[in-house]
Order: structure tokens, then sequence, then C-alpha cells
């Protein structure tokens, strides 16, 4: 069991942490205050975590469980609930800001991996004796560092309902554990800047836990690097939904409130993309995100129907058909990179962007090629010498 030390300084809160001390049975002595952000030190992780509850938690139903986010914060961050809290708009969750074993980097191992899950699960176990946590809707989630260990334990952890990874993704080491096809089903968010250094990889994650079974969304965030946009309206979808899922798997389908709220966000959305001024290949690309939304499968038929029409009315125009080429060129090299982080694989990718830069630089995709070529720049930038001599005499042969 893991014991939580004192690590507030409000008295009811030292009161809680003694009484854990002497019983280890009950974690709370009084109602766990909602709507702030509380810390307790734990034992085996090197900061305190935040512990964030939802208002108005005490006017829950008899027996109404919570979806839990476990949230971890990336390299030189520290626990936190306010992403998800101000981002995704999590209102109704209960957050746990996390910390790790150890500061900087994460030293993964398959020991080190297990060692996270089992903390995790430690205070699943502690905070639920007082805290309406659903068991079976515990969530992991994190930025950076705290996305690449999150993607870890979806893997390795069955238990889990899903998760959010930002600004991060999966890559297999050799001799890791096997990954078994998911046993329930998960729902997995990735969100990613079009000019992280870490989008390859973000999309390998997405393909990855599809084939493990998965519910996967996946969102570029257009204009954006290796930080948060300044709003994430599908991870907002996702908790929304996530939070309206039961332990009785209720048919969403029938939810008045949700098909209501997914229709006006659609009906929204499609006026303000016709009140923009948007170019036409820009204007088919926001069409595509819309459609790939959480929300846009319980929207209205029709309005769902206006937008496909007008989607295939476009991809059919001549003009589009220079864009559309440059785009099946400029996924097929991600796809390429996404494969593993061999630096002969960079390599090629690299030169593979410069390519369609230069043969197509005033499409879109042309300029994204542009993007993505210097995105891989500055990543070759950090390969040693050695390595780099070493791959182009490979790939001279």
């Amino acid at each position: 069991m893991i014991a939580l030390q004192k690590g507030d300084t409000c008295g009811a809160a030292r009161l809680i942490a003694t009484a854990l001390a002497v019983t280890s049975i009950h974690l709370f002595a009084s109602p766990w205050p909602a709507d702030q952000e509380t810390e307790w030190a734990v034992d085996g992780l090197v900061d305190p975590v935040k512990v964030w509850v939802p208002d108005g938690i005490e006017e829950l139903a008899e027996g109404e469980r919570l979806p839990t986010l476990f949230y971890y914060h990336g390299t030189g961050g520290q626990p936190t609930t306010l992403p998800p809290r101000s981002l995704a708009e999590a209102a109704d969750w209960i957050i746990i800001g996390m910390s790790y074993q150890a500061r900087g980097r994460y030293d993964y191992s398959p020991e080190e991996l297990q060692q996270t899950i089992r903390l995790r699960q430690g205070i699943t176990q502690q905070l639920n004796r007082h805290l309406p946590i659903d068991p079976a809707r515990i969530y992991v989630g994190g930025f950076s560092k705290g996305g690449w260990v999150s993607a870890m334990q979806l893997e390795q952890d069955g238990s889990l309902a899903g998760g959010a990874i930002l600004g991060a993704g999966s890559l297999k080491r050799a001799g890791d554990p096997a990954v078994a096809p998911f046993w329930r089903p998960k729902s997995v968010y990735v969100g990613i800047g079009e000019s992280d250094g870490n989008l390859a990889m973000s999309l390998r994650a997405a393909r990855d836990f599809e084939a493990l079974g998965a519910r996967v969304t996946f969102d570029e965030w257009l204009g954006v690097g290796h930080q948060y946009p300044s709003e994430m309206e599908l991870l907002r979808q996702w908790c929304r939904i996530e939070y309206l899922q039961r332990r009785d798997e209720v048919d969403l389908g029938q939810d008045l409130e949700l098909l209501a709220e997914a229709t006006e966000w659609l009906e929204d959305s499609m006026a303000e993309l016709n009140d923009s001024q948007s170019m036409d290949f820009e204007r088919l690309l926001r069409l595509r995100a819309l459609r790939t939304a959480p929300f846009f499968g319980y929207a209205d038929g029709e309005v769902r129907g206006d937008l496909e029409d007008e989607l295939a009315a476009m991809q059919e125009k001549p003009e589009m058909t220079e864009e559309l080429a440059a785009e099946a060129r400029y996924r097929e090299i991600l796809m390429r990179e996404s494969q593993d982080r061999f630096v002969t694989t960079l390599i090629l990718s690299n030169r593979g962007y410069a390519d369609l830069a230069e043969s197509v630089g005033d499409t879109w995709f042309g300029k994204r090629a542009a993007a993505a070529k210097e995105r891989t720049d500055r990543t070759l930038e950090s390969v040693p010498p050695e390595a780099i001599r070493e791959a182009e005499k490979a790939l001279a042969q």
C-alpha cells in the first residue's frame, strides 16, 4: 500500500495525513475539498501529486461514480491539473496531477514502467476510499514526457479505459514486452502540433492503438509546434463523451442532450467556416477535421450529410488535383518516417520532404513538406556526426 504523507499546509490535510499514517485505513477525515487543487506527498514520487475534485461532487446520486484522469506533466514541469481543466474543460472529472519516481528524463525499463503503473494503481486504491472514482473509467494522459509515459501505460495496463497522448507518441524498443490486443475497448486521444518533432511518432501511436483495438481520435494542431495549442476542441469533445459513458455502456446515440449539443456544434462550425476567407484546399482540410471530431457521429444526419456532400464535391474539382497529389506524396513520406527511429529512415524522409517542397512548393502540402524538412533538419542536428556518416554510407551502398 502507498502511504500518502503530510503534504498540505491546511489543518484538515494534516489531520488526514496523521490519521492515514496511524491507521492506513481512511484517507479522509472530512469531505474532500471541491473545485480546488489539494497537494499530497506520496511515497515513491519526488513531488507531491495534485488532486482536483469537481464542484458539486457532494450532490452526486447515490452510487454514481466519476471518470478519473491521471495527468503527467512534461520534462521540467510540476504536477498540475490545469491543462485538462482549462484546455479540455474536463470540469466533471476527478483529475490527479501526477509526479514521477525521479525528475528529468524518464529512464525507461520494463521494471520502471511497472513501478509507475503500481504507484498509480496504489494511489487509485487510496483515493477510492472517499472519492467516487469509477474503477472502470480510469484514464492516463500527459504532454511530452507525460504523453510518452501515458502511451506506455496504455499498452501494458489492460484495466485502463483510455488516455490522452499530447505532444508525444509511441516507440518500440528491442526487448520490450509484447503488447496484446486490448481485451476491453479503450478510447485514445492523440494530439500533436504540425511542426512538433514528435509528429511522426504521434501518427505511429494512433496507428498502433487502432491496431490494438482502441477507438482513436487523432488531432493535428495546425500552426503549432511542441506546445499546447490555444484551444483543443476535439479533446474537449473526447472528454465530454468519455464522461457520459457509464459502466452499463449506455447508448449515447439515444442521449438527446448530447445529440443536440453535437448538432449545434457542427452547425456553428459550418457557419463559421462559411464566414471565413479560407482558400478551397484549406476549407477541404477543415471539413475533414470536422468529420473526424468525436461529436460528428452524434450530430444530426442531415447536417452531416451536407458536410459529406460538400466534401465529395470539392475533391472532384479539377483545381484540387495537384493539391491532392501533393498531399498523397506528403503522407507517404510521413508514414515512412513513422515506421522507426533509425537514422537512415530520418535521412530518407528528410530528402523526400525536400524533393516534394522543391517540386510543388506552391501547394498546401508543398509548404507542409518544407516545414517538415526543417523539422527533420533539427532532429538530424541532434544526431552524432558519426551516426550520420554511417547511415549515409549504408544508403549509398
